[in-house]
Protein backbone atom coordinates (compact mmCIF):
# COMPACT_ATOMS: atom_id res chain seq x y z
CA UNK A 1 0.00 0.00 0.00
CA UNK A 2 1.11 3.55 -0.77
CA UNK A 3 2.01 5.98 2.01
CA UNK A 4 -0.32 8.99 1.68
CA UNK A 5 0.42 10.56 4.38
CA UNK A 6 3.84 11.44 6.77
CA UNK A 7 3.30 13.03 10.80
CA UNK A 8 6.06 15.44 12.49
CA UNK A 9 6.23 12.47 14.91
CA UNK A 10 7.49 10.06 12.02
CA UNK A 11 10.03 12.54 10.53
CA UNK A 12 13.62 12.86 12.29
CA UNK A 13 15.07 16.23 12.65
CA UNK A 14 16.84 17.69 9.89
CA UNK A 15 15.68 14.70 7.76
CA UNK A 16 14.47 16.50 4.97
CA UNK A 17 16.16 19.32 3.47
CA UNK A 18 15.45 21.26 0.33
CA UNK A 19 17.76 19.60 -1.53
CA UNK A 20 15.74 16.26 -0.63
CA UNK A 21 12.45 17.57 -1.94
CA UNK A 22 11.94 18.80 -5.48
CA UNK A 23 10.56 22.23 -6.31
CA UNK A 24 7.02 22.58 -5.92
CA UNK A 25 6.71 18.96 -4.90
CA UNK A 26 4.75 19.93 -1.92
CA UNK A 27 2.36 22.16 -1.84
CA UNK A 28 0.79 24.16 1.04
CA UNK A 29 -2.68 21.98 0.37
CA UNK A 30 -0.67 18.77 1.06
CA UNK A 31 0.70 19.71 4.67
CA UNK A 32 -1.59 19.50 7.59
CA UNK A 33 -2.55 23.01 9.46
CA UNK A 34 0.30 22.83 12.27
CA UNK A 35 2.00 19.75 10.63
CA UNK A 36 5.58 21.62 10.55
CA UNK A 37 6.64 23.48 14.16
CA UNK A 38 9.25 25.87 15.00
CA UNK A 39 11.72 22.81 15.80
CA UNK A 40 11.72 21.38 12.47
CA UNK A 41 12.51 24.35 11.13
CA UNK A 42 16.41 25.11 10.71
CA UNK A 43 17.81 27.53 13.34
CA UNK A 44 21.18 28.67 12.26
CA UNK A 45 23.35 29.46 15.16
CA UNK A 46 24.43 31.53 17.42
CA UNK A 47 24.86 34.56 15.51
CA UNK A 48 21.28 35.00 14.88
CA UNK A 49 20.30 34.55 18.38
CA UNK A 50 18.12 37.62 18.87
CA UNK A 51 17.25 38.10 15.74
CA UNK A 52 13.55 37.70 14.04
CA UNK A 53 12.05 36.18 10.88
CA UNK A 54 11.47 39.11 8.28
CA UNK A 55 9.62 38.25 4.89
CA UNK A 56 11.24 39.94 1.93
CA UNK A 57 8.01 40.70 -0.51
CA UNK A 58 8.15 37.54 -2.57
CA UNK A 59 11.47 36.00 -1.57
CA UNK A 60 13.68 34.04 0.49
CA UNK A 61 13.14 34.96 4.57
CA UNK A 62 15.76 36.36 6.02
CA UNK A 63 17.05 37.15 10.17
CA UNK A 64 17.34 40.45 10.64
CA UNK A 65 18.09 42.63 14.38
CA UNK A 66 15.83 43.69 16.45
CA UNK A 67 16.08 47.68 17.10
CA UNK A 68 17.82 48.66 20.07
CA UNK A 69 14.98 50.36 22.60
CA UNK A 70 13.27 53.80 22.38
CA UNK A 71 13.71 55.59 25.20
CA UNK A 72 10.49 57.89 26.29
CA UNK A 73 11.87 60.91 28.87
CA UNK A 74 9.54 62.38 31.33
CA UNK A 75 6.64 60.32 30.43
CA UNK A 76 3.25 59.30 32.67
CA UNK A 77 -0.30 59.02 31.93
CA UNK A 78 -2.02 60.87 29.36
CA UNK A 79 1.22 62.93 28.44
CA UNK A 80 1.27 63.59 24.41
CA UNK A 81 4.72 62.41 23.15
CA UNK A 82 7.09 64.39 21.04
CA UNK A 83 10.02 64.28 19.47
CA UNK A 84 13.59 65.38 21.55
CA UNK A 85 16.05 66.25 18.37
CA UNK A 86 18.13 62.92 19.75
CA UNK A 87 17.60 59.90 17.75
CA UNK A 88 15.63 57.00 19.53
CA UNK A 89 14.47 59.23 22.39
CA UNK A 90 11.04 60.91 22.80
CA UNK A 91 9.85 63.03 25.29
CA UNK A 92 6.50 63.15 27.25
CA UNK A 93 5.22 66.42 27.91
CA UNK A 94 3.83 67.36 31.45
CA UNK A 95 1.75 70.43 29.95
CA UNK A 96 0.20 68.57 27.17
CA UNK A 97 -1.85 65.91 28.14
CA UNK A 98 -5.12 63.70 26.47
CA UNK A 99 -7.31 61.49 28.37
CA UNK A 100 -9.39 60.61 25.51
CA UNK A 101 -12.02 63.26 25.94
CA UNK A 102 -9.75 66.57 26.97
CA UNK A 103 -6.96 68.02 25.22
CA UNK A 104 -5.16 70.07 27.62
CA UNK A 105 -2.31 72.67 27.48
CA UNK A 106 -0.90 74.70 30.34
CA UNK A 107 1.82 76.80 31.20
CA UNK A 108 2.06 80.13 31.92
CA UNK A 109 2.53 80.89 28.17
CA UNK A 110 0.77 78.70 26.68
CA UNK A 111 -0.29 78.86 23.03
CA UNK A 112 -1.70 76.82 20.02
CA UNK A 113 -0.45 78.37 16.34
CA UNK A 114 -2.31 76.56 13.57
CA UNK A 115 -0.62 78.50 10.14
CA UNK A 116 -1.58 78.00 6.74
CA UNK A 117 1.34 79.27 4.76
CA UNK A 118 -0.01 78.11 1.17
CA UNK A 119 -1.88 80.65 -0.96
CA UNK A 120 -4.53 78.86 -2.80
CA UNK A 121 -8.15 78.91 -2.83
CA UNK A 122 -8.33 77.17 0.86
CA UNK A 123 -7.28 79.18 3.24
CA UNK A 124 -9.00 78.57 6.34
CA UNK A 125 -6.27 78.25 8.83
CA UNK A 126 -8.77 77.44 11.93
CA UNK A 127 -11.92 75.36 12.34
CA UNK A 128 -13.38 74.05 15.77
CA UNK A 129 -16.77 72.10 14.58
CA UNK A 130 -19.02 71.49 17.91
CA UNK A 131 -20.32 67.88 18.49
CA UNK A 132 -23.68 68.06 15.65
CA UNK A 133 -21.21 68.29 13.12
CA UNK A 134 -22.83 71.82 12.00
CA UNK A 135 -21.90 74.82 13.55
CA UNK A 136 -18.25 75.96 13.94
CA UNK A 137 -16.04 78.61 14.32
CA UNK A 138 -13.10 79.45 11.77
CA UNK A 139 -11.27 81.90 9.90
CA UNK A 140 -12.18 82.41 6.41
CA UNK A 141 -15.72 82.61 5.89
CA UNK A 142 -16.21 80.15 3.72
CA UNK A 143 -13.40 77.27 2.71
CA UNK A 144 -13.61 78.00 -0.60
CA UNK A 145 -12.50 81.05 -0.90
CA UNK A 146 -9.44 82.67 -0.15
CA UNK A 147 -10.27 84.92 3.38
CA UNK A 148 -8.07 83.71 5.84
CA UNK A 149 -8.12 87.43 7.41
CA UNK A 150 -11.63 87.10 8.62
CA UNK A 151 -12.68 84.94 11.74
CA UNK A 152 -16.49 83.82 11.12
CA UNK A 153 -18.90 82.42 13.41
CA UNK A 154 -21.19 80.27 11.29
CA UNK A 155 -22.81 76.78 10.41
CA UNK A 156 -20.94 74.29 8.30
CA UNK A 157 -19.61 76.03 5.18
CA UNK A 158 -20.85 79.36 6.15
CA UNK A 159 -24.17 78.71 4.63
CA UNK A 160 -25.35 80.55 7.72
CA UNK A 161 -23.10 83.12 9.53
CA UNK A 162 -23.88 84.41 13.31
CA UNK A 163 -20.46 86.79 13.16
CA UNK A 164 -17.20 88.02 12.32
CA UNK A 165 -13.98 89.57 12.70
CA UNK A 166 -13.39 91.36 9.64
CA UNK A 167 -9.26 92.04 8.55
CA UNK A 168 -9.54 95.79 9.93
CA UNK A 169 -10.94 93.82 13.65
CA UNK A 170 -14.48 95.13 13.30
CA UNK A 171 -16.85 93.07 14.63
CA UNK A 172 -19.95 92.33 12.82
CA UNK A 173 -23.17 90.34 14.43
CA UNK A 174 -25.73 89.37 11.91
CA UNK A 175 -23.76 90.96 9.25
CA UNK A 176 -21.04 90.72 6.67
CA UNK A 177 -21.17 94.59 6.48
CA UNK A 178 -19.91 97.59 8.62
CA UNK A 179 -21.67 100.19 9.55
CA UNK A 180 -20.67 103.77 9.17
CA UNK A 181 -17.25 104.80 9.16
CA UNK A 182 -17.69 106.82 12.05
CA UNK A 183 -19.01 104.42 14.24
CA UNK A 184 -18.32 100.50 12.89
CA UNK A 185 -16.11 99.12 14.88
CA UNK A 186 -19.19 97.42 16.19
CA UNK A 187 -22.09 96.47 14.19
CA UNK A 188 -25.50 94.53 14.67
CA UNK A 189 -28.01 93.86 12.19
CA UNK A 190 -31.18 91.64 12.54
CA UNK A 191 -34.54 91.83 9.63
CA UNK A 192 -36.67 92.64 12.78
CA UNK A 193 -35.61 94.08 16.05
CA UNK A 194 -32.12 94.32 17.36
CA UNK A 195 -30.27 95.69 20.46
CA UNK A 196 -27.98 95.12 23.30
CA UNK A 197 -28.90 93.84 26.56
CA UNK A 198 -26.77 95.00 29.52
CA UNK A 199 -27.55 93.00 32.99
CA UNK A 200 -26.37 94.27 36.51
CA UNK A 201 -27.13 93.11 39.86
CA UNK A 202 -30.68 94.53 41.29
CA UNK A 203 -27.83 96.99 43.39
CA UNK A 204 -25.75 97.54 40.85
CA UNK A 205 -25.06 99.78 38.01
CA UNK A 206 -24.68 99.06 33.86
CA UNK A 207 -22.56 101.38 32.19
CA UNK A 208 -21.31 102.64 28.95
CA UNK A 209 -18.55 104.87 29.05
CA UNK A 210 -16.53 106.80 26.35
CA UNK A 211 -12.99 107.38 26.99
CA UNK A 212 -10.26 109.22 25.08
CA UNK A 213 -7.51 107.84 27.53
CA UNK A 214 -6.32 104.87 29.33
CA UNK A 215 -6.02 106.24 32.81
CA UNK A 216 -7.46 108.91 34.68
CA UNK A 217 -10.64 110.69 34.31
CA UNK A 218 -10.16 110.87 30.15
CA UNK A 219 -11.46 106.92 30.82
CA UNK A 220 -14.83 107.91 31.60
CA UNK A 221 -15.35 111.49 29.95
CA UNK A 222 -18.66 110.51 28.84
CA UNK A 223 -21.06 108.36 30.03
CA UNK A 224 -24.30 106.67 30.34
CA UNK A 225 -25.57 104.75 34.02
CA UNK A 226 -28.23 102.82 34.90
CA UNK A 227 -28.19 102.22 38.73
CA UNK A 228 -30.68 99.27 39.67
CA UNK A 229 -30.99 99.98 43.50
CA UNK A 230 -33.01 103.10 42.49
CA UNK A 231 -34.01 102.68 38.70
CA UNK A 232 -32.51 106.24 37.52
CA UNK A 233 -30.64 106.81 34.75
CA UNK A 234 -27.76 109.14 34.23
CA UNK A 235 -25.82 111.00 31.71
CA UNK A 236 -22.22 112.30 31.77
CA UNK A 237 -20.12 114.96 29.90
CA UNK A 238 -16.27 115.74 31.06
CA UNK A 239 -16.35 113.48 33.50
CA UNK A 240 -19.72 114.47 35.21
CA UNK A 241 -23.04 114.17 35.45
CA UNK A 242 -25.31 116.14 33.48
CA UNK A 243 -28.80 115.03 32.95
CA UNK A 244 -30.50 112.57 35.02
CA UNK A 245 -34.13 110.81 34.58
CA UNK A 246 -35.44 109.12 37.91
CA UNK A 247 -37.35 106.55 38.22
CA UNK A 248 -40.91 108.73 37.54
CA UNK A 249 -39.50 109.59 34.11
CA UNK A 250 -38.57 113.04 36.05
CA UNK A 251 -35.85 115.05 34.47
CA UNK A 252 -33.19 117.12 36.12
CA UNK A 253 -30.68 118.64 33.51
CA UNK A 254 -27.16 120.43 35.23
CA UNK A 255 -28.10 119.10 38.70
CA UNK A 256 -26.05 116.49 40.29
CA UNK A 257 -26.11 113.96 43.38
CA UNK A 258 -25.71 116.71 46.12
CA UNK A 259 -28.85 118.58 44.52
CA UNK A 260 -32.56 117.70 45.61
CA UNK A 261 -33.94 117.33 42.19
CA UNK A 262 -37.30 116.26 43.37
CA UNK A 263 -38.78 117.57 46.36
CA UNK A 264 -42.37 117.09 46.01
CA UNK A 265 -44.34 114.39 44.32
CA UNK A 266 -45.27 115.60 41.36
CA UNK A 267 -44.39 118.96 41.71
CA UNK A 268 -41.05 119.14 38.97
CA UNK A 269 -40.93 116.91 35.73
CA UNK A 270 -38.24 118.92 34.26
CA UNK A 271 -36.17 121.00 36.07
CA UNK A 272 -32.71 123.33 34.47
CA UNK A 273 -29.55 124.03 36.40
CA UNK A 274 -29.15 124.37 40.29
CA UNK A 275 -29.56 127.83 40.16
CA UNK A 276 -25.99 128.81 40.99
CA UNK A 277 -25.11 130.38 37.52
CA UNK A 278 -27.47 131.76 34.30
CA UNK A 279 -29.53 128.64 32.83
CA UNK A 280 -31.58 128.94 29.50
CA UNK A 281 -33.35 126.75 27.43
CA UNK A 282 -33.25 127.30 23.49
CA UNK A 283 -35.90 126.64 20.77
CA UNK A 284 -34.48 126.83 17.20
CA UNK A 285 -36.82 127.05 14.00
CA UNK A 286 -36.45 128.36 10.85
CA UNK A 287 -37.90 131.56 9.46
CA UNK A 288 -41.71 131.75 9.10
CA UNK A 289 -42.16 128.88 11.02
CA UNK A 290 -43.28 128.59 14.61
CA UNK A 291 -41.60 127.33 17.73
CA UNK A 292 -43.69 126.35 20.92
CA UNK A 293 -44.06 124.66 23.79
CA UNK A 294 -47.38 122.14 24.02
CA UNK A 295 -49.38 121.40 27.10
CA UNK A 296 -51.74 118.24 26.81
CA UNK A 297 -52.98 115.86 28.77
CA UNK A 298 -53.76 112.64 25.83
CA UNK A 299 -50.65 111.14 24.39
CA UNK A 300 -52.69 110.69 20.82
CA UNK A 301 -51.22 113.47 18.80
CA UNK A 302 -54.11 114.09 16.73
CA UNK A 303 -56.39 114.83 19.95
CA UNK A 304 -56.71 118.50 20.24
CA UNK A 305 -56.24 117.71 24.01
CA UNK A 306 -53.00 116.91 23.39
CA UNK A 307 -52.05 120.15 22.66
CA UNK A 308 -54.83 121.99 24.63
CA UNK A 309 -52.64 124.26 26.02
CA UNK A 310 -49.51 125.99 24.21
CA UNK A 311 -46.75 128.86 23.93
CA UNK A 312 -46.15 129.89 20.18
CA UNK A 313 -43.84 132.07 18.47
CA UNK A 314 -43.85 132.77 14.81
CA UNK A 315 -40.63 133.91 13.22
CA UNK A 316 -41.22 135.68 10.32
CA UNK A 317 -43.67 138.16 11.46
CA UNK A 318 -42.68 137.68 15.38
CA UNK A 319 -45.20 137.93 17.52
CA UNK A 320 -45.78 135.05 20.68
CA UNK A 321 -49.10 133.72 21.44
CA UNK A 322 -50.37 132.37 24.14
CA UNK A 323 -53.49 129.45 24.04
CA UNK A 324 -55.54 127.70 27.01
CA UNK A 325 -58.23 125.43 26.48
CA UNK A 326 -57.51 124.94 22.96
CA UNK A 327 -57.98 128.97 22.41
CA UNK A 328 -55.82 131.69 21.96
CA UNK A 329 -56.14 134.39 24.65
CA UNK A 330 -53.41 136.71 23.99
CA UNK A 331 -51.34 137.85 21.69
CA UNK A 332 -47.64 139.88 21.74
CA UNK A 333 -47.13 141.56 18.32
CA UNK A 334 -43.47 142.07 16.96
CA UNK A 335 -44.17 145.89 18.53
CA UNK A 336 -44.80 144.71 22.41
CA UNK A 337 -48.61 145.39 21.71
CA UNK A 338 -51.17 143.01 23.84
CA UNK A 339 -54.37 141.75 22.87
CA UNK A 340 -56.33 139.67 24.36
CA UNK A 341 -58.35 138.10 22.12
CA UNK A 342 -61.11 136.66 24.96
CA UNK A 343 -60.25 138.83 28.01
CA UNK A 344 -63.43 139.21 30.12
CA UNK A 345 -65.30 142.21 29.15
CA UNK A 346 -68.50 143.45 28.04
CA UNK A 347 -70.80 146.47 26.85
CA UNK A 348 -74.27 146.99 26.93
CA UNK A 349 -76.84 150.10 26.30
CA UNK A 350 -80.66 150.32 26.36
CA UNK A 351 -82.16 149.77 23.33
CA UNK A 352 -84.76 152.89 24.25
CA UNK A 353 -83.94 155.76 22.09
CA UNK A 354 -85.14 158.21 24.25
CA UNK A 355 -86.52 159.37 27.49
CA UNK A 356 -88.11 156.88 30.06
CA UNK A 357 -89.05 156.92 33.77
CA UNK A 358 -86.15 155.33 36.26
CA UNK A 359 -87.35 154.88 39.14
CA UNK A 360 -85.80 154.54 42.52
CA UNK A 361 -83.21 151.40 43.38
CA UNK A 362 -84.38 149.98 40.15
CA UNK A 363 -81.80 148.77 37.75
CA UNK A 364 -81.04 150.40 34.65
CA UNK A 365 -81.98 148.44 31.89
CA UNK A 366 -79.17 147.73 29.87
CA UNK A 367 -81.22 145.35 27.95
CA UNK A 368 -78.35 144.99 24.34
CA UNK A 369 -75.37 143.81 24.22
CA UNK A 370 -72.82 145.26 21.76
CA UNK A 371 -70.28 142.84 23.17
CA UNK A 372 -69.95 139.83 25.12
CA UNK A 373 -66.47 138.01 25.53
CA UNK A 374 -66.87 135.26 27.95
CA UNK A 375 -70.81 135.57 27.85
CA UNK A 376 -70.62 137.34 31.47
CA UNK A 377 -73.04 139.69 31.11
CA UNK A 378 -76.85 138.70 31.25
CA UNK A 379 -79.40 141.26 29.17
CA UNK A 380 -82.26 140.11 30.91
CA UNK A 381 -81.39 141.09 34.96
CA UNK A 382 -78.60 143.22 33.42
CA UNK A 383 -76.13 141.80 35.98
CA UNK A 384 -72.09 141.02 35.01
CA UNK A 385 -70.96 138.16 36.81
CA UNK A 386 -66.80 137.85 36.92
CA UNK A 387 -65.66 134.79 35.61
CA UNK A 388 -62.37 135.20 37.41
CA UNK A 389 -60.50 136.33 40.11
CA UNK A 390 -58.77 139.56 39.65
CA UNK A 391 -59.39 143.91 39.10
CA UNK A 392 -61.95 145.20 36.85
CA UNK A 393 -62.70 148.40 35.19
CA UNK A 394 -66.16 148.96 35.79
CA UNK A 395 -67.75 152.26 33.34
CA UNK A 396 -71.40 153.73 33.54
CA UNK A 397 -72.99 156.82 31.85
CA UNK A 398 -76.25 158.29 31.27
CA UNK A 399 -77.94 161.56 29.98
CA UNK A 400 -81.58 162.71 32.65
CA UNK A 401 -83.28 165.80 32.42
CA UNK A 402 -86.43 167.88 34.50
CA UNK A 403 -86.42 169.17 37.50
CA UNK A 404 -83.63 167.24 39.39
CA UNK A 405 -80.87 169.40 41.24
CA UNK A 406 -78.54 165.91 42.19
CA UNK A 407 -78.39 162.47 41.38
CA UNK A 408 -77.04 159.48 42.82
CA UNK A 409 -76.66 156.12 40.16
CA UNK A 410 -74.84 153.88 41.99
CA UNK A 411 -72.74 150.39 41.70
CA UNK A 412 -74.31 147.56 43.33
CA UNK A 413 -72.09 144.13 44.00
CA UNK A 414 -73.65 141.13 45.02
CA UNK A 415 -77.01 142.49 45.70
CA UNK A 416 -76.00 144.51 48.84
CA UNK A 417 -72.21 146.53 48.31
CA UNK A 418 -72.55 150.23 46.81
CA UNK A 419 -69.68 152.53 45.38
CA UNK A 420 -71.81 155.29 44.65
CA UNK A 421 -71.68 158.61 42.78
CA UNK A 422 -72.72 161.80 43.89
CA UNK A 423 -73.39 164.66 41.28
CA UNK A 424 -75.21 168.15 41.85
CA UNK A 425 -76.85 170.30 39.23
CA UNK A 426 -78.38 173.37 38.89
CA UNK A 427 -81.86 173.09 36.74
CA UNK A 428 -83.51 175.77 35.67
CA UNK A 429 -86.75 174.85 35.87
CA UNK A 430 -89.15 175.15 32.30
CA UNK A 431 -86.46 174.52 29.98
CA UNK A 432 -85.61 170.72 28.62
CA UNK A 433 -82.05 170.73 28.53
CA UNK A 434 -80.12 167.58 29.22
CA UNK A 435 -77.32 166.71 32.16
CA UNK A 436 -74.61 163.41 31.72
CA UNK A 437 -73.72 161.89 34.83
CA UNK A 438 -70.64 158.84 34.64
CA UNK A 439 -69.39 156.51 37.19
CA UNK A 440 -66.05 154.59 36.59
CA UNK A 441 -64.04 152.62 39.36
CA UNK A 442 -61.67 150.05 39.77
CA UNK A 443 -63.07 147.37 41.68
CA UNK A 444 -61.87 143.93 42.59
CA UNK A 445 -64.46 140.86 42.11
CA UNK A 446 -64.09 137.38 43.12
CA UNK A 447 -64.96 134.77 40.72
CA UNK A 448 -68.66 134.73 40.29
CA UNK A 449 -69.55 137.95 41.96
CA UNK A 450 -71.95 140.25 40.23
CA UNK A 451 -72.39 144.13 39.51
CA UNK A 452 -75.55 145.87 38.46
CA UNK A 453 -76.41 149.83 37.83
CA UNK A 454 -79.48 151.23 40.25
CA UNK A 455 -80.85 154.33 40.64
CA UNK A 456 -79.46 155.50 44.88
CA UNK A 457 -81.02 158.95 44.38
CA UNK A 458 -84.09 157.79 46.37
CA UNK A 459 -86.34 159.58 43.99
CA UNK A 460 -87.54 158.41 40.14
CA UNK A 461 -85.43 160.11 37.32
CA UNK A 462 -86.10 161.40 33.76
CA UNK A 463 -83.23 159.41 31.75
CA UNK A 464 -82.18 158.88 28.56
CA UNK A 465 -81.59 155.23 26.49
CA UNK A 466 -80.15 154.63 22.68
CA UNK A 467 -76.33 155.23 22.27
CA UNK A 468 -76.58 157.63 25.40
CA UNK A 469 -76.35 155.07 28.15
CA UNK A 470 -73.82 152.49 28.40
CA UNK A 471 -72.33 150.17 30.91
CA UNK A 472 -69.03 148.28 30.33
CA UNK A 473 -66.66 146.80 32.57
CA UNK A 474 -62.96 144.49 31.48
CA UNK A 475 -60.51 142.38 33.35
CA UNK A 476 -57.81 144.69 33.80
CA UNK A 477 -55.37 141.68 35.83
Amino acid sequence: MALTKIGTDGVQDDAITSGKIPANAVGSSELAHESVTLDKLPHGDSNIDGKFLRANNGDHPSFESIPAGTTINNNADNRVITGSGTADTLNGESNLTYDGTTLGLKSNDARITIEDNTNGTVNSALRVIAFNGVNFIQSGTDLTNDSASTLAFSSINGATEWGRFDSSGRFMLGTSTEGHASADNLTINDSGNSGITIRSGSSNVGTILFSDATSGAGEYAGYLDYAHNDNRMTFGTNGAERMRVDSSGNVGIGNDASFPVYTHVNSRNFMLGTGGESTALQIHSSNNTYGGIYFGDVADRTDANSYIGSIEYKHGDDWMKFRTNGSERMRIDSAGAVTKLHQPSFAAKYSHNGDFTWNNMAKFPFNTELFDRGFDYNNSTYVFTAPADGLYQVNFHTIFRYNVTNLQPALRKNGSTFYRTLSSFSWQSGTTNYDNINLSVLMELSTNDYIEIINASGFNVTAHGGEYAHFSAYLVA
